[in-house]
Order: C-alpha cells, then structure tokens, then sequence
C-alpha cells in the first residue's frame, strides 16, 4: 500500500471505530463487525454516499450488486468525469477470481490495436 493510501485507510479505520463505540446497542441484537466495521455480514463493503476513496473518487451511489461484489457510481475528480467501481467482497476466492478478471481485461485491450472499444482498467 502507498504511503497516502495508507494514511485514508487508516483514519477511515479509526473514523468508523469512533462511529461504533458511540451506538447505543442496550436494545439492539450484537452484531458482528467484519473488516473492522468496513464490511457488512455479507463481506461487501459498506458504501457510504460521498465517501472518497484515494481522494480522487467520490462516490455517489450503488448502482448493482450481485454475488461477486458491487458496482457503484463515482465522480472521478482528476479526470473529471463519471466512472464506475467495481467493489469486491472482502474474501479470498473473490479477489482471486478478480484478479483473473483484470488479466482477461488486459488481455483484451492488447487485442484491441485498433481502440475499437472502450476498455478501460484502473488497478
């Protein structure tokens, strides 16, 4: 992880801590936290509108989800344009089969030497 990437997770980190202890849980069923409370039951992350990953994205709202992870709507400040992110679940045969995905991804765009579609990848 970047020095900067590791600064953003590190203060969520403790931003969502902070959030936890100060719940009233006396009527509430316990809940498990998963991730450190970035991850629901499910092992998705918790999307939060507004949120900014990398301080560059800045989400806007979930747009799918399905078994393998979700896809949310962002505004990508440093191009500035709409993009979509595709979110994971926190598990070890999700980010496995996700990094197959990048290297079909990428595979297709060498095939493409023409830019006859639009593939685009930001890992």
């Amino acid at each position: 992880m970047k020095k900067k990437e590791e600064e953003v997770y590190y203060a969520k980190k403790k931003r969502r801590a902070q959030q936890t202890q100060g719940e009233d849980t006396s009527h509430k069923k316990e809940r498990k936290i998963f991730n450190d409370g970035y991850d629901d039951d499910n092992h998705d992350y918790i999307i939060k509108n507004g949120e900014k990953f990398l301080d560059r994205y800045e989400i806007d709202n979930l747009i799918g989800k399905g078994s393998f992870g979700q896809v949310v709507k962002a505004y990508d400040h440093e191009e500035q344009c709409q993009v979509a992110i595709k979110i994971i679940k926190n598990k070890k045969p999700f980010l496995n089969q996700a990094q197959i995905e990048v290297k079909l991804l990428e595979m297709m765009n060498r095939a493409d030497a023409d830019n006859k579609y639009f593939i685009e990848l930001w890992v």
